[in-house]
């Protein structure tokens, strides 16, 4: 649509100025608070909806779940919870499940450990990008097996008009909970959920399979992922915060959420995240994932947010899709 191209330009050129400003004063150019503050004009965001709206009135969400084969309990109650929300769910361990629907092998060197997640990733995304799923869906979710998401809020973020402005399949767009690395101060998205556009998803298969990013396979996978994102393609993530600046994606479960006051100043939160809070303050109400969650705690989560809050067809879900053929 040519209203929704002249739109892009313009946000572009708004971003440009933002990071052209940034360099004048001696800072990198490129920051998320750049994107988070261009906004485009309400005319243009009305034709960007209505494009929106014509193509895809939902977004539609594939989740891709880390795990190994000694967590089959925990993915069994992503299955039943969760996971059903999801318009595509697979299941990524070093091997495969033929009891496990949407279960995928990945074959990648050494031991499949978190400590060895990088490998392993860089496998994953050229794998992606090859298959029938990327054809299929414009936004897709890599969790952690520990995870409980609300794959019903992420639709709603990724329909805000923070994130409607960007064509998924055109733009970069990275988002999750996000820290700060202390050494440098440079933004990476916590590995246990991170959201990915289709056109993210292209540009990160591109350079792992280019081998343009560090490949050591005793490093985190998520500040790898991001000094690539940055480094070599210029992308850096989005913030989800609410309006309240309280956050959407959390590094922690309910509980240790309402304590982090008490966490000592020397933890590694503290240290990936200055400005943290605690508290009811710190949980955004479309709150969209809680981390290191118990798989027995899922279906008490389920109940709590979904049937108690009246949502009666909760229990009558379907399974979510999970053809592993598409991702051959």
């Amino acid at each position: 649509h040519p209203a929704a191209v002249a739109a892009r330009n313009d946000g572009d050129d708004a971003l440009n100025a933002c990071f052209d400003a940034r360099v004048a004063s001696g800072r990198p150019a490129f920051d998320a608070d750049c994107v988070r503050r261009v906004r485009l004009r309400p005319t243009d965001k009305s034709v960007l909806m209505s494009v929106r709206a014509h193509r895809c009135a939902v977004p539609r969400v594939a989740c891709l779940v880390n795990t190994h084969p000694g967590n089959r309990h925990k993915c069994d109650a992503v299955r039943r919870t969760w996971g059903r929300r999801c318009d595509y769910l697979a299941f990524l361990s070093n091997e495969s499940d033929a009891t496990l629907p949407g279960s995928i092998g990945i074959d990648f060197p050494g031991a499949p450990s978190h400590s060895n997640l990088w490998p392993k990733m860089r496998r994953v995304w050229p794998m992606v990008r090859r298959s029938a799923l990327f054809e299929r869906f414009d936004w897709f979710l890599k969790a952690d097996d520990d995870s409980f998401v609300f794959v019903d809020n992420l639709r709603y973020l990724l329909n805000t008009p923070d994130f409607a402005r960007f064509a998924p399949r055109t733009h970069a767009v990275v988002t999750g909970k996000m820290f700060a690395a202390p050494h440098n101060n440079e933004w990476f998205v916590a590995g246990s959920a991170v959201v990915y556009s289709a056109a993210a998803v292209d540009a990160l298969a591109r350079v792992f399979t280019q081998t343009r990013c560090r490949d050591a396979p005793q490093t985190n996978e998520d500040r790898n992922t991001a000094a690539c994102l940055r480094d070599v393609l210029d992308v850096v993530p989005i913030s989800a915060r609410d309006a309240h600046g309280r956050d959407r994606f959390h590094a922690m479960s309910p509980n240790n959420m309402m304590h982090l006051h008490k966490w000592p100043t020397t933890s590694w939160l503290h240290e990936l995240s200055p400005d943290y809070r605690s508290g009811y303050d710190a949980v955004s109400q479309d709150t969209v994932h809680f981390h290191y969650v118990n798989p027995w705690d899922f279906e008490w989560y389920e109940t709590l947010f979904y049937t108690c809050r009246g949502l009666r067809n909760a229990s009558s879900l379907p399974d979510a899709p999970s053809d592993a053929a598409l991702l051959a």
